[in-house]
C-alpha cells in the first residue's frame, strides 16, 4: 500500500495541527506533553524552510528535515533572547505562545507560496507499507525485530509516564522587609534616640494551603568583638527584648503586609530582628530578617 501527498500541503497541515494541540494543552492544563517538543524543536524551522524552498526539487527531504531542525534551534534561541528583554520575560508559556504564533504565520506564508507553483513541482512524498513477512525472516532478524518492538513499547510507556505524572510542587513562604517608600531601599539604619524607624513587613503564602503565621519583632543589643581565630569581627548578643507580636493568616497565593514603626530609646548598636514562625510553632524559627541600627 502506498501513502503519499502531492496536491495538498499535508505536511503543513500536520505540523499546524500539532502546534495548535500542544499550545491549547499547555494553556488549559499548565503542563507540557511529549508532542510539545515537535512545535519547539522542528515546526518553526520547517515552516521557514518550506517558505524559502516551496518546490520539491529545491531541497531534498533529508536536507529539508535537517535544515528545519537547525533553523528551529536558531529561532527558539533568538525568540528567547528577545522575550527575556520584554515585559513578559522568557517564561515557558510565553515562549510556547510566541513560537506557536510564529509557526502559524510562517505556515500560512509557506502555504501561499506552495499553492502558486505548478502541481507537478510541489513538494511530494510517498510511503510504501508492506505486510511484514515474519516467516521469511531469519532467526537473527526475528530477534532484532522483537528487541526493536520491545524497545519502542518501553520508550513509549516511559514517555507517557513522564508526561502524565504530576510534577512536584515546591511549598515555601516569602518573608520580606521594605523601606519607608515601599521599596527595598532607604532602610532606617541610622537613628537618633526616640526617632521613628519605619518599615513594611510582608509575607507571601506559597504553601498550597492557608497558614497561620506568627511574627515576633525583637530588639537585640549587640557589640562587636574580634575573633582572632577567624580573623573577623563578630557580633555578640548582649540582651534581647520583644517589641511586638503579630498574627497573619493569608490563604494560598495571597500576601500580607503591615507597616511597622519602632523606636529605640538608648544609644548604641542594635539589631532589630524579625522572626517568622509557621503554624504558631514558636519552638522553630521558619524565617528570619534583621536590620542593624546605630542610634546616637
Amino acid at each position: 500500500m502506498h501513502v503519499g501527498f502531492q496536491r495538498r500541503p499535508v505536511d503543513l497541515y500536520i505540523l499546524l495541527a500539532l502546534t495548535a494541540f500542544s499550545t491549547s494543552w499547555v494553556t488549559l492544563t499548565g503542563r507540557g506533553t511529549a508532542l510539545a517538543s515537535i512545535p519547539v524543536l522542528f515546526s518553526p524551522g520547517y515552516m521557514v524552510a518550506a517558505t524559502v524552498y516551496p518546490k520539491s526539487s529545491s531541497l531534498p527531504w533529508a536536507s529539508r528535515v535537517l535544515l528545519g531542525t537547525v533553523l528551529s534551534m536558531a529561532v527558539v534561541s533568538m525568540l528567547a533572547v528577545v522575550l527575556d528583554f520584554s515585559p513578559w520575560g522568557a517564561r515557558a508559556e510565553v515562549v510556547e505562545g510566541v513560537l506557536a504564533a510564529f509557526t502559524v504565520a510562517m505556515g500560512f506564508i509557506a502555504f501561499l507560496r506552495r499553492t502558486k507553483i505548478p502541481i507537478n513541482e510541489r513538494l511530494s512524498a510517498s510511503i510504501e507499507i508492506r505486510k511484514p513477512m515474519w516467516r521469511g525472516l531469519a532467526a537473527p532478524d526475528r530477534i532484532l525485530a522483537i528487541a526493536l518492538g520491545v524497545s519502542i513499547t518501553l520508550g513509549f510507556g516511559l514517555a507517557v509516564s513522564l508526561v502524565t505524572s504530576p510534577r512536584p510542587v515546591e511549598h515555601f513562604s516569602e518573608f520580606f522587609l521594605l523601606g519607608p517608600g515601599g521599596n527595598a531601599s532607604n532602610y532606617p539604619t541610622f537613628l537618633k534616640t526616640l526617632q521613628d524607624g519605619s518599615v513594611t513587613i510582608g509575607i507571601v503564602n506559597h504553601e498550597a494551603s492557608t497558614v497561620r503565621y506568627r511574627v515576633l519583632v525583637d530588639l537585640v543589643a549587640v557589640r562587636f568583638a574580634y575573633n582572632s581565630t577567624s580573623g573577623i569581627n563578630e557580633t555578640i548578643e548582649i540582651n534581647r527584648t520583644t517589641l511586638s507580636s503579630f498574627t497573619a493568616v493569608p490563604q494560598q497565593g495571597q500576601s500580607w503586609t503591615l507597616p511597622y514603626t519602632f523606636r529605640i530609646i538608648y544609644t548604641g548598636f542594635w539589631k532589630v530582628q524579625f522572626l517568622l514562625f509557621k503554624d504558631s510553632d514558636l519552638s522553630s524559627i521558619y524565617r528570619e530578617l534583621h536590620l542593624f541600627v546605630r542610634v546616637t
